[in-house]
């Protein structure tokens, strides 16, 4: 595998003989997230093998890599740097409207390139996630730390939702915290999310007012 140190890939990044065909359901997922910000109906792409469409294809290959370096930040996957893989996403659900922030686990992250509509050529870098599991409506009042102004912390189960998405380096607001743990009321294993955006702007803000 190889490193990536910025978002979007300059022309000839990718090497032919490291390009991988992707699994089908993560091939899926990369079609509806490149799909989701194109208004343009007739511009929109469609699986590789639907030859029959008059719209642009959407090539099923892309070349793993180990990490990103962007700005001076790090994410990278699970198995390659587990503090790296926590990250909080801001995700839209279709576009030109609101968008939720939820904690997720980068699962993969893979480099692809497409061509669109107009025949031009994008490269990009895409992660495959795992969304931590949102409290019931049983258990959310049970969160201690929601409602703690300025911490920016969060609880969810200890445990992902069923399916695997795949998003955009736009789609990252920061890494965070973690610590893992069983609630009073739960009683089962949750995890504390912190965001280390929030943070980090909050300790420079104590040390100022210290000075």
């Amino acid at each position: 595998m190889d490193n990536l140190t910025h978002g979007h890939t300059s022309s000839g990044r990718l090497q032919l003989s490291k390009l991988e065909t992707l699994e089908d359901h993560i091939y899926q997922a990369l079609l509806r997230r490149v799909n989701l910000d194109i208004t343009d109906i007739s511009s929109r792409f469609t699986a590789w093998d639907d030859e029959s469409s008059l719209h642009p294809l959407l090539n099923f290959k892309a070349q793993a890599i180990h990490h990103i370096n962007v700005q001076g930040l790090t994410y990278s996957s699970f198995r390659n740097h587990s503090g790296n893989s926590f990250v909080l996403f801001q995700v839209p659900t279709v576009p030109d409207q609101s968008s939720t922030r939820t904690a997720r686990q980068v699962q993969e992250v893979f480099m692809h390139e497409r061509v669109t509509a107009d025949g031009s050529s994008m490269q990009e870098s895409f992660f495959v996630v795992k969304e931590y599991r949102s409290l019931s409506p049983a258990h959310s009042h049970l969160d201690p730390f929601e409602a703690i102004e300025h911490l920016d912390a969060k609880l969810y189960y200890n445990y992902f939702t069923d399916d695997a998405h795949v998003l955009q380096l736009s789609n990252i607001v920061s890494h965070f915290s973690s610590f893992i743990y069983i609630p009073n009321g739960i009683e089962e294993h949750c995890i504390v999310v912190r965001s280390l955006d929030r943070l980090c702007g909050f300790i420079l803000k104590w040390i100022i007012a210290q000075c």
